[in-house]
């Protein structure tokens, strides 16, 4: 039976759904196996093989020649075995071909169903893997429906989602903009794959920082840790491999056009990237952007540290609502007391008025 048309239309869909011979091999004979069964009941004693080459389906039926005839599908009859062969005796195996055209149009439909339910499962199955295998990849796409939870489809045209909670507080999307964010969880409901986003997490800037930092790819630079207070405020440690390498100057870029380009995704988040260090009093004071102190002791068994700084190092050094020292002692580990040194700030104000006194 020539079905090369057929065949080649199969070929067409096997490219579009990224499925591989060998699958579509199976779907194709599950469905029609499944087409003969809704007329015969039994496929046992059927053989299917299909020729991608030149296009044929053939099904071969075996049936036990048989006196008197119980089931049709199974046996065939003396008489009709010896028009086949005439050495034909009782208990013997027949094989001879089936005719597909034998069946009617309904049947055809039937087929046409199996194959797409089949199909369907496979495509739903292999996006469910495929996205399972990517959790913690960042997915580029753009805003299909722009509401409290974001849909985004991917060129792939995927639907995936973006609830409220997994939004950065300055996310404000419009239909069809384009957005990046890294795949959070996938799971199954109701027998489909949900894939779902998210733009809050310390991982999501750490995938930006390798898309746009080569180096980090190469394993030149490499992230040591990210902490951030979503749509506010993050810290990056980044360390060199390589000691004629600037982890901080190569994050930057020239003109800081490599940070741009994150920044401009994290649109109104403030962005700070340190350079790690083992002296914990170097990176404690790295990670509050801040030298001018006046003493640092380290508490090293109760993850503790004080720090005196001049009265007018404080409020940077503890940023807008704490963010800043909050963040700096996530990032090392220990918690950051700052004490105000008053005497400082005094001295500079006596030696003013003394030489008005003078």
């Amino acid at each position: 039976m020539n079905n090369m048309g057929l065949i080649e239309s199969f070929t067409d869909f096997k490219k579009y759904n990224h499925i591989d011979s060998v699958t579509l091999m199976t779907i194709l004979e599950y469905s029609i196996l499944n087409t003969v069964i809704k007329k015969y009941r039994h496929v046992e004693n059927l053989d299917l093989f299909i020729d991608y080459e030149n296009g044929s389906i053939d099904i071969w039926r075996n049936r036990i020649i048989v006196d008197e005839i119980q089931e049709s599908n199974k046996e065939i009859d003396i008489s009709s075995a010896k028009q086949i062969e005439y050495d034909f005796e009782v208990g013997e195996e027949i094989t001879e071909q089936f005719a597909l055209k034998l069946m009617d149009r309904r049947y055809i439909l039937t087929f046409k169903y199996n194959f797409y339910l089949k199909s369907k499962e496979y495509c739903t199955i292999q996006r469910y893997n495929n996205f399972r295998t990517r959790i913690g990849d960042i997915v580029v796409g753009k805003v299909f429906h722009a509401r409290k939870d974001l849909i985004i489809r991917d060129d792939d045209h995927n639907d995936l989602f973006m609830p409220k909670n997994e939004q950065m507080f300055n996310d404000f999307m419009r239909k069809r903009e384009s957005i990046r964010a890294i795949i959070k969880n996938v799971y199954w409901e109701d027998s489909q794959p949900i894939i779902i986003l998210s733009r809050t997490g310390p991982n999501f800037i750490q995938k930006l920082f390798e898309q746009e930092i080569p180096e980090i790819l190469d394993g030149f630079i490499i992230v040591k840790q990210v902490v951030r207070i979503p749509g506010e405020k993050s810290k990056v440690s980044v360390e060199s491999s390589d000691s004629h390498i600037d982890p901080v100057g190569t994050c930057l870029g020239v003109k800081g056009i490599r940070l741009h380009a994150i920044v401009k995704e994290l649109k109104t988040e403030n962005l700070d990237v340190i350079k790690y260090s083992k002296n914990i009093k170097l990176y404690i004071l790295r990670a509050l952007s801040t030298t001018k102190i006046s003493m640092i002791e380290i508490d090293e068994q109760n993850k503790k540290a004080m720090i005196s700084l001049k009265y007018e190092q404080v409020s940077k050094a503890r940023g807008r609502k704490g963010k800043n020292i909050r963040l700096a002692g996530k990032i090392t580990g220990y918690k950051i007391n700052i004490l105000r040194n008053y005497y400082s700030s005094y001295n500079k104000y006596e030696e003013e008025i003394s030489k008005f006194v003078s």
